[in-house]
């Protein structure tokens, strides 16, 4: 499966997607390693996830308090 860079046939490294809050949701580097990061509406980042599998979940309260939280090695934390 191609990577975005390569589906667009960008040569200029790194390649970076930020959103309209400026948060990088997406970098690729010259390799073909990429970064995917989601975020919500307070811009706390609810997911992450890398090229080589490893991904990260989370979730947050009003206070932008950090709730739960998950990751694809087998860590989870919730927050009372």
């Amino acid at each position: 499966m191609k990577t975005i860079a390569q589906q667009l046939k960008i040569t200029k490294f790194p390649f970076e997607i930020k959103d309209s809050s400026n948060n990088l949701i997406y970098f690729e580097n010259s390799n073909g390693y990429w970064v995917k990061s989601e975020f919500d509406s307070n811009n706390n980042q609810i997911y992450y996830e890398t090229s080589d599998g490893y991904w990260e979940k989370s979730e947050f309260d009003s206070n932008n308090n950090q709730i739960y939280c998950e990751d694809s090695d087998g860590y989870w934390e919730k927050s009372e």
